[in-house]
């Protein structure tokens, strides 16, 4: 019966800095899991969250003649993977403001108007199921391009209560969307206009 021998990071991680792929294979295995977790808790998808592990490793591996075996090597490597998952969140934080832009701007235009039909008429569809107030203000921002405080004058309401309203509507646009697996679709769209 084989025994295996007993972990030992120090001994390990000099390894990996003389470029050793067996002991890098060894550090991965120790912590992939563990970290994919921790990941998976933000990202909400196994495949992305998987992704951000193997970046994070990639950059233990280019950077592995700095590392330094008498350091907290488990700090370090969370370092990375959180800084990883901060800058993805960051990214899709950003393509949300995009996508929501576009809801607003109304951007999609020439031919990829007409390859959005369908997602086009999706969005009508979640405007129409809008309670008839917030439907209002969101078709008066949207389609009159008016401003909060025209929308606010017109109505007689204020401008913070237009801009609940339209918080509430791009909440229910994007869900509706999502239910539909159209969102990726609409984020495609962006970004190809964009």
């Amino acid at each position: 019966m084989l025994s295996e021998k007993p972990y030992n990071e120090n001994e390990i991680l000099h390894r990996v800095r003389n470029h050793d792929r067996e002991a890098f294979e060894q550090i991965y295995r120790h912590y992939q899991s563990q970290l994919r977790l921790f990941v998976l808790k933000y990202v909400k998808s196994f495949q992305r969250a998987e992704d951000i592990v193997q970046d994070a490793f990639l950059k233990i591996w280019e950077g592995r003649e700095h590392i330094d075996p008498e350091k907290n090597f488990p700090g370090y490597l969370w370092t990375i993977t959180k800084n990883l998952v901060f800058k993805f969140l960051k990214e899709t934080a950003h393509n949300a403001d995009r996508v929501e832009e576009i809801i607003m701007d109304g951007t999609i235009t020439g031919d990829i108007r007409l390859e959005s039909k369908e997602l086009q008429n999706e969005i009508r569809k979640a405007i129409l199921q809008l309670p008839e107030r917030r439907r209002e203000i969101f078709l008066l921002c949207k389609e009159e391009n008016l401003s909060y405080d025209e929308v606010s004058q017109k109505l007689g309401i204020s401008r913070n209560t237009i801009k609940e309203h339209m918080v509430l509507s791009l909440r229910y646009l994007r869900g509706y969307l999502k239910d539909r697996s159209l969102y990726f679709i609409f984020l495609v769209l962006a970004f190809i206009v964009l």
